[in-house]
């Protein structure tokens, strides 16, 4: 478990490399917390777990307004004309990237713990998504987005909300999809270059999502 000045550190080089003064989410006494960039679309991202001091950068979309549901038109473009072999192949096959959609479940501004979270089940290393499984995952996201309202919108479902005694309910609830995209980040000595480095592994990911998600 880290330390509560290493935390800091991280998260200070993280706001120096940017220039800005992140965003927080989660807090330090919960299993994740971190900072986003608060971008009103994909944005850069820090999560640091708690419990194992793991710590990755990310690139963020989450199904939020924004710009008129940026993540709507970045699963509509991606099932219409599939991208995610040309990334692959600009990244490499050696970098350790993962991806993974998730689906958020909303009781007010808040997202409670759900046994559906994973689509597609799991997290996947980048360099394992072929073209069918890719498609699954957007369909599947694509389904956590309101048909009526050309997918401009949450849908309703019915998921399994997870108690912290153990119990579990099923429950209709409001759900959005939410896609990130990380590499790990290791505590060192410069944590500002480490992060760095990891960002610049990471651009062509921010910027495929970004030409992704415009319409």
């Amino acid at each position: 478990m880290m330390k509560e000045h290493e935390n800091a550190t991280v998260l200070d080089a993280f706001n120096t490399v940017l220039g800005i003064e992140g965003r927080p989410f989660g807090q330090t006494n919960k299993p994740v917390f971190g900072l986003s960039d608060n971008k009103k679309g994909v944005q850069w991202n820090i999560a640091i777990f708690a419990d194992t001091s793991f710590m990755r950068i990310g690139v963020n979309l989450e199904g939020m307004k924004y710009r008129d549901w940026p993540i709507a038109t970045f699963i509509l473009n991606e099932l219409a004309e599939p991208s995610l072999n040309d990334l692959k192949r600009q990244l490499g096959p050696d970098k350790e990237i993962r991806i993974r959609f998730t689906r958020d479940a909303w009781q007010l501004a808040s997202r409670p713990t759900i046994e559906e979270q994973l689509i597609g089940g799991k997290a996947f290393t980048l360099d394992s998504v072929d073209g069918n499984t890719w498609q699954a995952m957007l369909e599947e996201a694509k389904g956590c987005l309101d048909e009526t309202k050309g997918y401009r919108g949450r849908a309703k479902q019915h998921v399994t909300v997870l108690k912290k005694d153990g119990s579990a309910n099923l429950k209709e609830m409001e759900v959005s999809p939410h896609l990130t995209i990380w590499t790990p980040l290791t505590y060192g000595t410069n944590m500002q270059t480490k992060i760095q480095e990891c960002m610049e592994e990471l651009q062509p990911v921010h910027d495929w999502m970004t030409a992704c998600s415009k319409a």
